[in-house]
């Protein structure tokens, strides 16, 4: 029911929860952010044409920022005929042709009058039951995605309450909820995941296209997680592998067999976590083809091979796979707990520590006393270059650099004293990842 593509597609953050009706609720961002969006909107359009092939000098925006900045200031881009007879069609900047009629400064006026953010105080808005719920959801989320509403604000996060009627028996209601993060296309060490991966309730599925499996960006915040042994983080993660058309069929040494190049696209990507030295469990590897039974001309379920049937069978079997995953990491903590409470009577009863346990302690016990000795933290010099080897100070300006490539990102940065709330970037939360 939701909008998809390939990635760009929500503007913010999504939380999916099971309710008695049907609504959906925003938390906006405030009248001064989005001023502070539509003014770099307004110096993107005045920077975009400019012959300036240096990439860290120019301005960049995302694709999802600029389409709500479009509409919000009725600037959308509009289609003109250029021959009648090919019917071939031109695009027309709007924004482009108001930035070169008036200037800068009036043009960033036009764009904040047209925005009328004033009035856009609409947080929540339900089902009418004035057309399917189904379709409800689908045109109204789309709408209040791309701020398309005149009563609503640039959404920072889009609560999607569903009806039971809606979930239709989906065993999704056994979740408390779903969360749409944010996309990995830039940093994916990032502090608003990490609050997400480090909650002990959460399962995290990190989606990936077949071909490309695992991607770099998933694998290193994968990896960044599970090199922690401290934590047990694999047992809540899941690879979600999402395969187009006939990509299983292709795969070499499955004869065109579907089943058994998922099978083999499976053991490939353990091979490439194991590689890497990180501990993944092969079970929580799941693949799942949302138009698998449907026609390739055209989005029609294939009545001639498939029915309705085989398309709910399909999804009951993966959320199952979910939830098992959800059962293991149960039975798991229910066996810290069993562990907790028999050394809690060992205790009580007046039973000794084992010679393990209280070598751990005093090793614990050295290491923070360690702290309280300068000497014994991390030496000066490593932060230093020397010779060829680059100190730490060097190789996080070199990754600062390449992250935030764009100067506008980095002028927010450093106006906002390193950390630029309107795209969650903290550059000391980036600098404890970094180290």
């Amino acid at each position: 029911m939701l909008s998809t593509g390939g990635g760009r597609t929500t503007i913010c953050e999504v939380i999916i929860k099971a309710a008695e009706k049907t609504y959906i609720e925003i938390e906006p961002y405030s009248v001064d952010e989005m001023e502070n969006l539509i003014f770099e909107f307004c110096d993107y359009i005045a920077d975009k044409y400019k012959d300036n092939p240096q990439a860290d000098q120019k301005i960049i925006i995302s694709k999802e920022v600029e389409r709500a900045i479009r509409n919000i200031t009725e600037m959308k881009s509009r289609y003109q005929t250029i021959s009648e007879v090919d019917k071939k069609k031109t695009e027309i900047d709007v924004a482009q042709e108001e930035f070169e009629k008036l200037g800068l400064d009036e043009f960033k006026k036009l764009a904040l009058n047209n925005a009328r953010l004033e009035s856009r105080t609409t947080n929540k808005i339900e089902f009418d039951n004035k057309k399917k719920e189904q379709e409800w959801v689908k045109n109204t989320f789309a709408a209040i995605n791309n701020v398309e509403f005149k009563e609503f604000a640039i959404p920072r996060k889009i609560y999607l309450y569903v009806s039971y009627d809606v979930l239709s028996g989906s065993n999704l209601s056994q979740f408390d909820s779903v969360v749409d993060t944010k996309g990995l296309d830039e940093n994916p060490i990032r502090k608003d995941l990490q609050k997400y991966i480090e909650n002990q309730d959460t399962i995290c599925l990190f989606v990936t296209s077949f071909n490309a499996a695992p991607e770099v960006n998933i694998s290193k915040l994968i990896g960044y997680h599970l090199a922690s042994k401290s934590k047990d983080f694999h047992h809540r993660f899941i690879t979600l592998v999402l395969p187009k058309k006939n990509e299983p069929e292709k795969v070499n040494e499955c004869d065109g067999d579907y089943d058994i190049g998922i099978q083999i696209r499976k053991k490939e990507i353990h091979s490439t976590f194991r590689n890497s030295n990180l501990e993944f469990f092969p079970e929580n590897i799941l693949f799942y083809d949302a138009l698998r039974y449907y026609r390739d001309d055209i989005v029609k379920l294939n009545t001639d091979i498939y029915s309705k049937e085989d398309v709910q069978a399909d999804k009951d079997d993966f959320i199952k796979a979910v939830a098992d995953v959800v059962e293991r990491r149960q039975n798991i903590l229910l066996d810290e707990i069993k562990n907790i409470r028999e050394s809690f009577t060992r205790i009580k009863n007046g039973d000794a520590l084992t010679g393990s346990e209280i070598k751990a302690i005093e090793n614990a016990i050295q290491k923070i006393k360690d702290l309280e000795d300068l000497s014994k933290r991390v030496q000066s010099f490593l932060y230093q270059d020397k010779g060829r080897d680059k100190g730490f100070v060097t190789k996080y300006v070199e990754y600062y650099h390449n992250v935030y490539p764009a100067w506008n990102t980095k002028h927010a940065i450093h106006s906002n004293f390193g950390y630029y709330k309107l795209r969650n970037i903290d550059i000391y939360y980036d600098i404890e990842s970094f180290c």
